[in-house]
């Protein structure tokens, strides 16, 4: 008896997700922000997308067998995540290379201007100020101008070699300025 009500509430439950997320879905795709559609792809299930669909083992020969049905872009979904998948080099030369300002830039993450890091060229948006920053780093790190930086990290490593020598007990402070 006990295990028939379980069995039930269980169906009932799956019954629930799954009615809520075809709505989800047919909801999300009636109000898209984008006027482009998706690239044609395998029908997914719900819940789970395509994800039974894929060789674990070789997901390359899978994506091959859907570009010969779908065409060179597809799109599948895995459990919540949107995936298209490209399956020419000429297009994604063209997608990844020659239009890459159009996809490159960063998460806008609001704490950054909070927490004073929104200089930072980590957390910084794609465009003209971080490309500026991006050359200055690319200007100092570059293979042959790091040779100029040898004579600074000679000293600092003798300095605290020397600081070692003398006061082995102050281990931390000599390891915490040479790496400050």
């Amino acid at each position: 008896m006990a295990t028939a009500n379980w069995t039930a509430l269980c169906v009932a439950v799956l019954v629930c997700v799954t009615l809520v997320n075809v709505g989800r879905r047919r909801g999300a795709k009636q109000t898209s922000i984008s006027p482009h559609p998706l690239p044609p792809g395998p029908p997914p299930l719900p819940v789970v997308g395509n994800v039974r669909g894929i060789n674990v083992n070789a997901p390359w020969l899978t994506y091959s067998e859907w570009s010969k049905v779908y065409g060179d872009l597809v799109y599948s979904r895995f459990f919540n995540q949107d995936v298209i998948i490209i399956n020419s080099e000429k297009i994604a030369k063209d997608l990844l290379e020659d239009r890459s300002r159009n996809y490159s830039d960063r998460p806008n993450i609001a704490t950054n201007a909070l927490f004073g890091v929104d200089f930072n060229t980590v957390f910084m948006p794609y465009g003209d100020r971080w490309r500026l920053q991006r050359r200055f780093f690319h200007q100092t790190l570059k293979a042959d101008s790091v040779l100029r930086f040898v004579p600074m990290q000679q000293s600092k490593a003798h300095e605290l070699l020397r600081g070692l020598l003398e006061s082995p007990e102050l281990y931390i402070d000599h390891l915490f300025q040479c790496v400050a």
